[in-house]
């Protein structure tokens, strides 16, 4: 078992959540946000808070968004093998995706 390392402390503490996502497997997770985090070039990790993948970021956060939207397909896939994994049935759950910024933008 690959054991993960904790978030980095600097981004837990001083960044900016750029998503909130749950039930994708924390190494499937790990790899998807690293990937974030190459693409974008910025400084981007995750962490657990109740049961929530919360993905917090430090640098250019609309080129961060505009990288998770483009890798949103990936998240979605991860997120439907998921509940393949645990013998659930999907079709009337849409994929998890909370936005902070972008609520906080339309107020």
């Amino acid at each position: 078992m690959q054991v993960l390392d904790q978030c980095d402390k600097n981004i837990f503490q001083n960044g900016i959540v750029v998503m909130v996502t749950h039930t994708i497997p924390a190494l499937d997770l790990e790899i998807w946000v690293r990937k974030i985090a190459e693409e974008s070039g910025q400084q981007v990790d995750w962490h657990y808070v109740g049961g929530r993948a919360v993905i917090k970021a430090i640098g250019n956060i609309d080129h961060i968004q505009e990288v998770i939207e483009k890798l949103l397909p990936e998240h979605d896939l991860l997120y439907k093998k998921a509940f393949q994994r645990y013998n659930l049935n999907e079709m009337h759950c849409s994929p998890p995706r909370y936005f902070p910024n972008k609520e906080q933008e339309n107020e």
